[in-house]
């Protein structure tokens, strides 16, 4: 999780909507896969973060559906609940 996440940081995109359903395993059980980058922004820029119902219980305190600067830290909270 924390390599795709790292991965995607890179290329300056913030997942903003992490959860249990948005990660996949493939066929073999070996993989990881993050899914649905719906709700994803651009690091670095401000943005109106807004959970979706099904997101809400591990949203980072930032995404209330005020604008907020966006890095990273948006994907790491709910790393603690997936």
């Amino acid at each position: 999780l924390a390599q795709g996440l790292a991965y995607f940081h890179e290329k300056g995109v913030a997942h903003c909507a992490l959860r249990a359903g948005a990660l996949v395993l493939d066929e073999s059980d070996t993989s990881l896969k993050l899914s649905d980058f719906s709700s994803a922004q651009y690091v670095g820029r401000r943005a109106i973060l807004s959970a979706e119902s099904d997101v809400v219980p591990w949203a980072a305190p930032e995404v209330d559906g005020r604008e907020a600067f966006v890095d990273g830290s948006v994907d790491m909270w709910p790393c603690g609940f997936c």
